[in-house]
């Protein structure tokens, strides 16, 4: 009892479990709506559902920006100062909701050079819409304050809410722009409860924000986004891609496939990975030594653990498959085992990125991995898909983690030693 009583007390652990608990939100209540949803729809809507899923993916990295890593720094290392947290806080915010403008014209755009768009405008509208709720939704606030506890329990709340209006809403295939309403509305939702509460919580009022040029927080961010925007081209730019090839099934079969294992890697690896970087943060801010020390033994515990993780999905992918999508996807199997890799290369990838690189100040790399990734990613991709189709994709995927880890590793190698 007196152990139990003691991983209760302690913030790591309970930062962990409680992101788990947002990540569960997030990320596996929507794939827990795949059984329904999938046969509901049929592979054919779900294949149009996701291609505008995906495009919404890439808005939301956007968005976000830098922040969940910058932002983070900032407040962990400034948490004892309320008139500079209220001044990130509000700065934030506002760069925010200035990105979420610049994506709607983005889709508009889209929808002009794209016949695909055009025709299913509303399906990519309502997908863009749904980034207004991380516009509000201060996750970097609480990973930075250590204190997710209970943002934890209402955003599980709130998506379980999302997943119950999509099963009201979507009764055939048709309905499969229901199918994201409710999930737009649910982190909408989600993200006006959280900001209220900050405000009324912590005390922090919005100010005229920061000049963006000149401000700390979005000065160190933007390294972060360029990498986080030419990185993600391996999630993003496969299905893009696809959608100029292939049919609506063939996307639909790899996005069952893709959705499985994204679940995977955000609810198990995931948590941790972002559990950590506060932590890991404020050690290299003490010293390189005790920061570099810890991230060893972090790298460590995170391989193993993702490992594991990777080689139970490969095993179990027939029946989770079976399970999720059903018989209309049984390629999918092929495709999930081809993924199973990623729980491993991906957070091997990011731990060496965001832990390593951005937690010992050297966010101005970032940008010099992601664009060698992007051109990697977009290489393969155009090469490998039109020849291979969806595990095309799948290769050009799991070629571009690796890149990203030689390179995250050579220059972590060449800092440590030139300090």
């Amino acid at each position: 009892m007196r152990k139990l009583s003691n991983l209760k007390d302690n913030v790591l652990f309970v930062n962990i479990s409680s992101q788990g608990l947002v990540q569960f939100a997030n990320y596996l209540i929507p794939l827990l709506l795949i059984p329904y949803v999938s046969r509901v729809l049929g592979v054919d809507a779900f294949g149009r559902a996701s291609y505008a899923q995906n495009i919404g993916m890439y808005l939301t990295l956007l968005v976000n920006y830098g922040f969940e890593y910058s932002a983070t720094q900032e407040i962990s290392i400034n948490r004892g100062n309320h008139a500079k947290l209220q001044s990130i806080f509000s700065t934030v915010i506002a760069f925010k909701f200035l990105l979420f403008i610049a994506s709607l014209a983005f889709v508009v755009v889209l929808a002009i050079c794209m016949p695909r768009v055009w025709e299913d405008f509303p399906s990519f509208l309502i997908v863009a819409l749904l980034n207004l709720g991380w516009v509000l939704f201060p996750t970097w606030f609480f990973q930075g304050i250590e204190q997710m506890a209970r943002m934890s329990m209402f955003s599980f709340a709130v998506k379980l809410g999302g997943a119950l209006l999509v099963i009201v809403m979507v009764h055939n295939p048709s309905d499969y722009p229901f199918y994201l309403l409710g999930l737009t509305l649910a982190n909408v939702a989600v993200g006006c409860y959280s900001f209220v509460y900050v405000k009324m919580k912590h005390g922090i009022r919005l100010e005229k924000p920061q000049p963006f040029l000149v401000a700390p927080v979005v000065r160190k961010g933007f390294p972060i986004f360029l990498n986080s925007i030419l990185v993600n081209c391996n999630t993003v730019l496969g299905i893009f891609i696809m959608g100029l090839f292939l049919s609506d099934s063939e996307i639909g079969t790899f996005s069952g496939a893709q959705k499985i294992v994204m679940a995977v890697m955000m609810i198990t690896c995931q948590t941790i990975t972002i559990a950590l970087f506060p932590r890991i943060s404020s050690y290299f801010n003490e010293s390189k030594q005790k920061g570099f020390a810890y991230f060893k033994k972090c790298v460590l515990l995170i391989a193993a653990f993702s490992f594991v993780v990777s080689v139970v999905t490969f095993l179990l992918a027939p029946v989770v498959v079976s399970i999720l999508l059903g018989s209309e996807f049984t390629n999918a199997v092929f495709l999930l085992r081809l993924l199973s890799p990623l729980p491993f290369l991906v957070s091997l990838a990011t731990t060496l990125t965001v832990q390593g690189l951005y937690g010992m100040q050297l966010q101005r790399f970032a940008p010099l991995i992601g664009s060698i990734v992007c051109v990697f990613s977009v290489s393969l991709n155009c090469i490998l898909i039109p020849r291979l189709g969806t595990p095309g994709a799948a290769y050009a995927w799991l070629l571009c983690e690796l890149v990203e880890i030689f390179v995250a590793v050579g220059l972590l190698w060449w800092k440590k030693d030139s300090n």
